[in-house]
């Protein structure tokens, strides 16, 4: 079964999908604890683990705003394409 969504709600599918990626390389914050042997936890200052889609706050925003001015120079493809090149 094929289901079909419509040019904007894929446009901000891939929007939110291009922000993850890019949270994902970006973020330089301690999201799964400390190193092993550290001992130390930094504060967690990114707000992106206590936000959802659904009710995003400034760290979503934040990455909304670059992957919407990404996409304004290229598209989602090449976006990600370049995203796992620099992994």
């Amino acid at each position: 079964m094929k289901i079909s969504i419509s040019r904007a709600e894929r446009k901000k599918l891939n929007q939110m999908t291009l922000a993850e990626a890019i949270h994902k390389r970006r973020c330089h914050w301690n999201h799964a604890g400390p190193k092993p042997g550290c001992g130390v936890r930094r504060a967690d200052e990114c707000g992106w683990e206590y936000e959802t889609w659904t009710n995003p706050g400034s760290s979503r925003n934040k990455y909304l705003e670059k992957a919407e001015k990404v996409l304004k120079e290229v598209s989602y493809e090449t976006a990600m394409k370049v995203l796992d090149l620099i992994k």
